[in-house]
């Protein structure tokens, strides 16, 4: 939450610009899924070091589909004024709110930190398709099952 808060929110993304959220002014080039992008990335990373996030991959999927879904007033706007202008004058939901009242839906029952530097391979073959994201909807994907689920 921190990271993406402070590095893509505060830091000034340019969330309305990139996703073009009913916006007529922007045009087809100033759209970019850099953030969606960079959600793959750290879901490489989950596949790869799968004990050292404290977030499951559901975190990602959620974050992915609401980045686009205009339900959050985090995701919405070009700079940090923007959007502290909207939370102080409409009722705007806060992103985090939502993640935090479902905290158990979105952590890592296998987080067990090592407190070590990570070392993540960029070979072709450790890269894989994000099914859960960019598959969901194809009737032949079968998602895995966590094991967690059967435990639970």
């Amino acid at each position: 939450a921190v990271l993406v808060e402070k590095e893509w929110c505060s830091f000034g993304h340019q969330f309305g610009l990139r996703c073009g959220h009913a916006r007529s002014d922007v045009s087809n080039d100033q759209r970019s899924p850099i953030f969606l992008l960079w959600l793959d990335c750290i879901h490489q990373l989950l596949r790869q070091f799968e004990t050292e996030f404290e977030f499951a991959s559901t975190l990602l999927l959620f974050l992915a589909d609401h980045v686009y879904s205009c339900k959050y007033g985090n995701f919405m706007f070009d700079c940090e004024k923007a959007r502290v202008d909207c939370f102080d004058k409409y009722a705007a939901t806060n992103v985090w709110c939502d993640v935090q009242s479902k905290r158990d839906t979105f952590a890592n029952p296998r987080f067990s930190p090592e407190r070590t530097v990570l070392a993540p391979s960029t070979a072709w073959k450790n890269i894989v398709l994000w099914k859960a994201y960019f598959a969901r909807f194809d009737p032949t994907f079968v998602p895995p099952v966590e094991c967690v689920q059967f435990y639970s």
